[in-house]
């Protein structure tokens, strides 16, 4: 799905596609993943400091607005950079991102495919890149998460990267962030809660919610 800003004012149906999912299906959260770079500018309020490909200009995507208007329940920009990178720097990318989430949630992209691989930039070679990235993103209050790119690069595991995910970071399972402009009402308390040993490893949970009957490994 390809979403574009007009090149000139005019109407667009952003409302009607975001509206059209939340009456069709309204448990489906809608976003999308943006290039990096909204703007360039050393002027906070119209870009980042940057040189890169802006998506405003070149792919008439206004995502600022999108977010601003509530089109979208998450932005995950793809900001496939390195800390200190020059015309790209992650580390001024990342915080304006934070800072432009006009109340929804940015998930950032990150750019597991250049781990360890130099010919992106030296920064590459040291298996600290990545993580140090996830660091900087768990200090900004309106980042709720990353995506790692692609597959390949957590399967072969680069630098043994994905072990750092997997035994520091990510070593405990984690709650998705609540969207309370979509739903912000808690669930029934459930009654008649059973608990019986599954196996050596797992526990089976029974439990009522009104006329409802639940079952749920875990």
């Amino acid at each position: 799905l390809m979403i574009r800003r007009p090149p000139r004012s005019t109407l667009f149906p952003y409302t009607t596609l975001f509206r059209s999912i939340k009456t069709i299906k309204p448990w489906v959260k809608f976003g999308v993943s943006p290039s990096g770079i909204y703007r360039n500018s050393t002027n906070p309020a119209i870009g980042t400091p940057t040189s890169g490909l802006e998506h405003y200009t070149t792919l008439f995507a206004d995502t600022r607005k999108w977010l601003q208007e509530g089109w979208v329940d998450y932005l995950m920009p793809q900001v496939y950079w390195y800390m200190g990178q020059p015309g790209a720097n992650y580390a001024a990318v990342t915080p304006w991102w934070n800072n432009n989430s006009y109340n929804r949630h940015i998930y950032i992209g990150l750019a597991g495919y250049k781990v360890g691989d130099t010919t992106a930039g030296i920064p590459w070679k040291y298996p600290t890149q990545i993580p140090d990235e996830i660091r900087l993103n768990r200090s900004l209050a309106n980042v709720y998460g990353q995506s790692v790119y692609n597959t390949n690069s957590l399967r072969s595991n680069k630098l043994g990267f994905r072990d750092s995910l997997r035994l520091n970071f990510y070593k405990k399972p984690a709650l998705l962030p609540a969207m309370p402009w979509r739903d912000n009402v808690a669930p029934n308390a459930p009654s008649a809660l059973d608990a019986q040993q599954f196996g050596t490893d797992s526990v089976l949970l029974r439990w009522k919610i009104g006329r409802a009957s639940c079952r749920e490994r875990v």
